[in-house]
Formats: C-alpha cells, sequence, structure tokens
C-alpha cells in the first residue's frame, strides 16, 4: 500500500528519457557503456589490468573496478542526481551498473576473504543530501555480493566504495592497508 501511494504522489521517471516507470529505463540503460576491462587507476588505458608495478611502488589500490566512464552522459546525470537530488534510490541503479561492470571482467571470485567499505563524504554533504551516496552504494554492492561492510580489514581483500574514482581513494587505501587488509580493490560507478 506505502508503495503504491508513492507511486501515485511520486511517480518515477527515467531520469534520461523522462519515461514513466523507473529512475531509468531499459532503454537508456542499454545506452550507457559498461566497460569490460580494468586499467591502471593512475597511469589510465596504459596499461589494462591491475595496478601496474611502476605505479603500485607509490600506491595503494591494487586494481580499480570502474563500471563505465566518466564523460558517459546517464553516467554524469546518475551521479549528479545521486549527489544533489536526493535520489537515494538510484544506489540501486548504481548498483546494477557496476554488477554488470563486474559480470563482464569475469575475473573476480568474491568469498568470505573480502569485506566492504566505502569512502564517507563530508558530514556537510551528508546533511545537505540526506545521505552518504558512497554508503547507500556500499549497501547494495554488500547485498548483492553477500558480503559484510566491516571495519576489521586485517588479512581481508577490501572493496572500497565511492560513485566516482579520485585520488582521495588511494588515501583511504593506505589506511586500510595500515590495518591489515591484503588487498584493496577500489569499486566505483565511473571513474574520473
Amino acid at each position: 500500500m506505502k508503495q503504491f501511494l508513492l507511486n501515485l504522489f511520486f511517480p518515477r521517471f527515467c531520469l534520461n528519457c523522462k519515461k514513466e516507470g523507473t529512475l531509468l529505463c531499459y532503454d537508456c540503460f542499454s545506452l550507457i557503456q559498461i566497460l569490460n576491462k580494468r586499467y591502471c587507476p593512475f597511469c589510465h588505458p596504459a596499461k589494462p589490468g591491475n595496478t601496474c608495478p611502476s605505479c603500485q611502488e607509490k600506491r595503494f589500490i591494487d586494481a580499480l573496478y570502474a563500471a563505465a566512464p566518466s564523460n558517459d552522459f546517464i553516467i554524469k546525470k546518475i551521479i549528479s542526481q545521486l549527489r544533489k537530488n536526493y535520489f537515494k534510490d538510484l544506489s540501486l541503479v548504481a548498483t546494477f551498473i557496476i554488477a554488470n561492470h563486474l559480470y563482464l571482467c569475469n575475473r573476480l571470485t568474491v568469498n568470505n576473504d573480502f569485506v566492504l567499505t566505502f569512502c564517507p563524504c563530508s558530514l556537510k554533504e551528508k546533511k545537505k543530501i540526506g545521505f552518504d551516496p558512497a554508503e547507500e552504494i556500499a549497501k547494495e554492492i554488500a547485498k548483492a555480493l553477500k558480503i559484510e561492510i566491516s571495519g576489521n580489514f586485517f588479512n581481508k581483500k577490501v572493496f572500497l566504495v565511492n560513485d566516482v574514482f579520485t585520488e582521495e581513494m588511494d588515501s583511504f587505501a593506505k589506511k586500510i592497508k595500515e590495518k591489515g587488509a591484503e588487498k584493496v580493490f577500489a569499486l566505483t560507478l565511473a571513474r574520473d
């Protein structure tokens, strides 16, 4: 009943084409260029795969799983809406896109050795929006992958979640590795 009333008074429209029904319709989802490869997050597309050996010497993120390029116009809209317009439910859309990326990369077996954490936004931003976009995406990814969000990183492989990959994530990865993490994988909707 609650969902019926919400849909009645606040119908959902595709954020791209404005078709009524969902926040991102199937047609618009199919326009997103979901990446099927990973690249070194620091020297960019130069070295496919994990963080390249020369970057690994001075960086802490072992690999970046960025689902789509940040210049994709629909991805830009999703990130903008997540950060500015209080659409918490877009975390489900972001999770679906990230899950498709992980499926296309098909090189990762997630098991009990993995935990998940996120890069928190500032308290000011969280208060303004009403939620932390990275935290909401992390919650949905944790459900989808059946792993826990945890602060216990000792001897674990850690997914570090954010909406967009930024250099700041490497600082978080350093702190996570200082707490005993075996590896840190950045998991994002897009790469800046």
